[in-house]
């Protein structure tokens, strides 16, 4: 497991602390689950995140889509469930899993 960014919500979806470099097409992709933290007095330290974790069948599909669109590898799956971990596999997304099985 790679450090989590400070305002990642708890859970297994997660964006790795300071590998984020603001596409902003996460949370574009995932409105409702994604957050930006827009840093002006130091654009490096602007970071997206997951303002909160899927709670539905749908959520888990937007979190895999923000994690498909992502322009780097930043966004990540720590869980374990069988069925996420191979749609992942399936995707290409393997990398991006902290226990890919």
């Amino acid at each position: 497991m790679r450090p989590q960014y400070r305002l990642n919500a708890p859970g297994d979806f997660y964006v790795a602390d300071g590998e984020c470099i603001a596409c902003l097409q996460p949370a574009h992709v995932a409105p409702t689950l994604m957050g930006f933290h827009e840093d002006e007095a130091s654009p490096g330290g602007s970071h997206c995140y997951f303002a909160r974790q899927p709670q539905s069948v749908a959520d888990v599909d937007d979190a895999i889509r923000a994690m498909r669109s992502a322009c780097c590898a930043s966004l990540r799956y720590s869980g374990c469930d069988p069925s996420v971990l191979a749609r992942l596999k399936a995707l290409g997304l393997e990398c991006q899993c902290d226990y890919p099985g």
